[in-house]
Formats: C-alpha cells, sequence, structure tokens
C-alpha cells in the first residue's frame, strides 16, 4: 500500500516536471466598448475516457481492464465535477477580473428555467462508447449545443453552428459571455499485450461573448504517466491536477492576450 502510495505521488509530480503541451487557438481579446463583465460558465463537462486503438491487440487487452471499471470511473468524476466546475469559475474570476456565474447561482438567472426546459439537449451528450456512455455535466448547467457523439472540440470549429445560439443564450440571461470548460482523460501508447499505458487529462476552454463571438480558446493536456489501467486512483489522481493546468492555461491566455 504504502509503495503504491508513493508511486502516485511520484507520478502527480512528474505531470508538470515537464513543459506539457499547451495551446492558445485564440488570445483572450478584451473589446474596450464591450467588456465581459460578466459571464455564465456552462456546461463545465467531462468527456468519456479515451482509450488507446493501436496496436490492435495490445489496446484490445489493455482496453478491457478500464471497461471492467467504467461504472468505478464515471462514479469517481461524477464526485469531483462540482469541484472542477468551483475551481475554473474561482481561477477565471481572478484571472479575467470578471464575475463568473455558475451552478445554483445560473438557477437563479431571469430565463434559466426557460433555457432548461427548452434548449437543454442531453442526448447530444451521448457518445459512441457503450462503457463510457454520457459527457459528464456539472450542477446547474444545461447542453445547449448540439453535439454530434459527443464531439465537443469538433463542434466547436464551425461559428455556424453556436454564434446565433450563443447571442440568445446571452440575451436570455442578461450576461455578457458564455464560457465552456471540456476536460477528459486519455490514454495511449499501449505496451507490449497491454501491460502499461500512458494515462493523462485533455482540457479545453471557450469564451464567447454574446454577440456569438469567439473571444479566447486554449487547450492543455498534462504530461501523463504510465498506469497499468486497473486502479481507480490513477484516474483520480489524473483528473485532480484539473487545477493546476488549467490555472496555468488561463494565465498564458492572459499573457498573449489582445487589448
Amino acid at each position: 500500500m504504502l509503495q503504491r502510495l508513493i508511486t502516485l505521488v511520484i507520478a502527480s509530480l512528474l505531470l508538470f516536471s515537464c513543459a506539457a503541451p499547451l495551446k492558445i487557438v485564440k488570445p483572450f481579446e478584451q473589446n474596450v466598448e464591450k467588456p465581459l463583465k460578466q459571464i455564465a460558465l456552462f456546461p463545465v463537462l467531462i468527456g468519456n475516457l479515451k482509450k488507446p486503438t493501436f496496436p490492435l491487440i495490445d489496446a484490445g487487452i489493455f482496453n478491457k481492464k478500464p471497461n471492467d471499471r467504467a461504472l468505478q470511473i464515471i462514479d469517481m468524476e461524477t464526485t469531483v465535477i462540482d469541484s472542477i466546475q468551483k475551481d475554473a469559475a474561482q481561477i477565471l474570476t481572478n484571472l479575467l477580473k470578471t464575475k463568473v456565474i455558475y451552478g445554483a447561482d445560473l438557477q437563479q438567472l431571469k430565463n434559466y428555467q426557460k433555457l432548461q426546459k427548452e434548449r437543454n439537449y442531453k442526448e447530444n451528450l451521448i457518445t459512441n462508447d457503450s462503457k463510457f456512455p454520457t459527457i459528464l455535466m456539472a450542477s446547474g448547467g444545461i447542453n445547449p449545443f448540439r453535439f454530434t457523439d459527443g464531439k465537443v472540440s469538433l463542434f466547436f470549429k464551425d461559428a455556424n453552428r453556436y454564434k446565433g445560439l450563443i447571442n440568445y443564450l446571452c440575451k436570455e440571461l442578461e450576461v455578457d459571455g458564455i464560457a465552456v470548460s471540456y476536460s477528459h482523460l486519455q490514454l495511449n501508447n499501449v505496451q507490449v499485450l497491454g501491460s502499461f499505458a500512458k494515462l493523462n487529462m485533455y482540457t479545453h476552454f471557450y469564451l464567447f461573448d454574446s454577440n456569438g463571438v469567439l473571444r479566447a480558446e486554449s487547450s492543455a493536456t498534462t504530461e501523463g504517466f504510465n498506469v497499468k489501467g486497473k486502479d481507480i486512483k490513477e484516474y483520480e489522481l489524473a483528473l485532480n491536477d484539473f487545477s493546476a493546468l488549467f490555472d496555468k492555461m488561463i494565465k498564458k491566455l492572459i499573457q498573449t492576450s489582445k487589448y
């Protein structure tokens, strides 16, 4: 037990010992004439676990381990997602110097109940993975977006899909913008006969203004560490680094800002 704990602690330290891939897709663009004084943070999402596909035999052997523990992994993610939402809101408040509305406070906004009835597309959170069938959503959020097979990042590549909707949401909620946080755990680099694979966390952030214009976008991935795939603590450890990674990502976003 002690040896396993030491191993997990060392793995956690290694997550940020090297520069993790961090990409600023669009630097934060502040509009003096239309500042983002208050934004609504929703939805905050944790996507389905991404599993290796190649080499076919090795991946097939390894994937049986997370598949057998799918319910436990989902339960763990469900337990921590509200903390992730809270941490993301606090980081955005501190770094963007704006009011961030989420969770219970979001539910109190004007016309929220209306949007919850008319624009909460839970069916678009369904994935094509039977073991991890849905994207998880933090409390107080709704999903107004028409994702296909749970492919969040693909959806936001086309402004025609979201621009008018974001404008509508901001008007209904009387906010200056919408922020979306999407994260997932990912396994890759599977070893011979599925003995090990590398586990890391991926996170993506989008910020839109009330006109539906993308004001900022960034993504980041932890360095990751090798896992056997059986221990739930390994998945929890990877997900627990959300706050450190998100903070680093938003700080970098601010550093490259266009004012």
